[in-house]
């Protein structure tokens, strides 16, 4: 039905006999009503689609048989809509008395009898109340409308809500994945940066430790080198198979191990005295071989394919190199007390610049075996200087951080790697050669032919070496004048012409050594300097007619430096 317009409250009327029509009509529209005649029940069902406030129906149209558009038309009705019917019976008649059919009265719903004839008073009155009924369905459709629409837009405003808050969760979620990811960053940064702190702190405490041991090592050679200079000077004026002999000789031993525990201490502090070369990789390990053999027995097999002859060069002390793979694979038999496996590989890799190495190429080689193994705890203090975990008298504690220090000392680094009950394996760093030459170092002395006589100038802040030295240098046979200071020295050059050689230590107070070599070499560059020292690290390459002989020596040694460098003053002058 229509929901409004001048229709809505229109009266129809169906009363298809006599004149009841034309009267109700005309009462109506009287009355202010319009009204519209309706001549069958198809016509009034169109109507009442149109629109309508009420109807008037004359009970004999109500044909039962002829029902069916009127009732399809109310079945149509909306929710709100409960249509009127003014029915017009006969006088005397009523509901009560079964003047309409039941299914009649169910299928028109709001029905009201008017009997005829009716006063007009009557039919207004009922038309009026009809038509109120009718406008107050008409303001629930509105109220429903309304509520419909109110609906809707709650529907809508829902549904935007829940898109929102969909939109919300995803941005939350996608913050909180922000935030986690961010939060790992810096945890990751922090663990990193305390990483790098433990790193510099242990770096710092061991180059501080490193310089303590170095200046330990360099006060203990010097008392070293008074005892052997005496212990040579003594076994001179015994027996060769004398007891006395022989209880020099043992003393003897036990100072040399004491030297070898101050190289050990010199190279961890990394001072110790290298003869550099460039040399294959693959021919170290192959010369290193057979003593590794030997030292680790028939119980361990020891894998060295890995190691490759295509290798880049690099540069190292040949000597001491092998003797930092035989340290480690001593440590890697001791590891393996029922036997094992020790494997030797090598390559080569980039690393980026850090607190240990510079930036560059390298070649790494590694020393694995299928041993105990190591815990975490024992892992951090591996490489720290007299820590051990061998019996008492099985070890110094100083042989992984005397290849540390070696290694170090090359401008390399070490890195260790263990799981208890899987094994170690330790991997040593060194930078690529940049010469691609090879040098063979010198593992025999050669011992020069024996010079006359000379006068040697002794230079040694230290009276207890100095005279053990003197000793020595005239048992040699050359004549000796000795002086406590540098200074001294120079004053004697100045004013002797017939000093042959200079032999001077390098830690003294005021002028060193090396100053006093380099004044040497510049107003009297005819006579050769031998320069005693346990340093490392002196530059005495740019000096010409300049040696270094490392503490402790023994008089062999000696000998034969200074014999090297007194024939090449006889050749020079010659």
């Amino acid at each position: 039905m229509p929901l409004g317009g001048p229709l809505s409250e229109r009266a129809l009327v169906l009363a298809p006999f006599g004149r009841d029509a034309q009267i109700a009509t005309l009462i109506l529209a009287e009355a202010g009503y319009a009204a519209f005649i309706c001549h069958a029940i198809d016509e009034l069902a169109r109507e009442m689609t149109r629109g309508a406030g009420f109807a008037i129906v004359a009970l004999e149209a109500l044909d039962v048989s002829t029902l069916a558009p009127l009732v399809d038309a109310l079945g149509q009705q909306e929710p709100w809509s409960d249509f009127p019917f003014l029915i017009l019976g006969t006088h005397g008649q009523s509901l009560e008395r079964k003047i309409i059919p039941e299914r009649v009265l169910a299928a028109l719903g709001n029905v009201t009898i008017v009997e005829r004839p009716f006063h007009p008073t009557t039919l207004v009155s009922v038309a009026t109340t009809s038509v109120r009924s009718r406008r107050r369905q008409y303001e629930a459709r509105s109220y429903l409308l309304e509520l419909s629409e109110g609906h809707k837009r709650l529907e809508n405003a829902l549904d935007e809500l829940a898109a929102e808050r969909a939109a919300l969760t995803d941005l939350t979620r996608e913050l909180e994945l922000r935030v986690a990811e961010r939060t790992s960053a810096l945890h990751d940064e922090v663990a990193a940066r305390e990483r790098a702190q433990g790193q510099l702190l242990h770096a710092q405490k061991m180059e501080s430790l490193g310089q303590l041991t170095g200046g330990v090592a360099h006060d203990f050679n010097n008392l070293l080198m008074a005892i052997m200079a005496n212990l040579e000077v003594l076994d001179q004026r015994f027996e060769p198979d004398s007891l006395e002999s022989g209880l020099v000789q043992a003393a003897m031993q036990g100072a040399e191990r004491g030297a070898s525990l101050t190289q050990r201490m010199l190279a961890f502090a990394r001072q110790q005295e290298l003869t550099m070369s460039v040399a294959n990789v693959r021919e170290l390990v192959g010369n290193a071989r057979e003593l590794i053999r030997r030292s680790i027995g028939p119980q361990i097999v020891l894998d060295d394919e890995g190691v490759s002859a295509h290798l880049p060069p690099v540069k190292v002390d040949p000597t001491q190199f092998e003797l930092a793979i035989l340290n480690l694979a001593i440590n890697a038999r001791d590891a393996m007390p029922s036997g094992g496996r020790i494997q030797l590989r090598a390559g080569t890799a980039w690393l980026p610049a850090s607190a240990t190495v510079k930036a560059g190429a390298y070649v790494w080689i590694e020393v694995i075996d299928s041993g105990t193994g190591m815990s975490t705890q024992t892992l951090e203090r591996a490489t720290d200087p007299f820590f051990s975990t061998k019996p008492v008298g099985k070890g110094t504690g100083l042989g992984l951080s005397m290849v540390r220090g070696f290694i170090e000392q090359l401008g390399g680094t070490l890195s260790i790697a263990s799981e208890v009950g899987v094994g170690t394996t330790v991997r040593l760093w060194l930078p690529e050669a940049e010469e691609q030459e090879t040098e063979t170092p010198i593992n025999e002395h050669v011992r020069p032919p024996i010079q006359t006589r000379a006068t040697i100038l002794l230079v040694d802040d230290d009276s207890l070496i100095a005279s053990s030295t003197k000793v020595l240098l005239e048992l040699i046979g050359h004549d000796v004048i000795d002086v406590s200071s540098a200074e001294s020295a120079i004053d004697v050059i100045e004013h002797n012409s017939a000093i042959d050689l200079v032999m001077t230590d390098y830690a003294m107070p005021g002028m060193t050594g090396l100053e006093l070599a380099t004044y040497v070499s510049r107003f009297r560059p005819e006579i050769p300097v031998l320069l005693v020292t346990g340093f490392a690290d002196l530059p005495t390459a740019s000096l010409p007619n300049v040696a270094r002989l490392a503490k402790p020596y023994r008089q062999a040694q000696l000998e034969e430096q200074l014999a090297s460098l007194l024939s090449a003053r006889s050749a020079h002058i010659a």
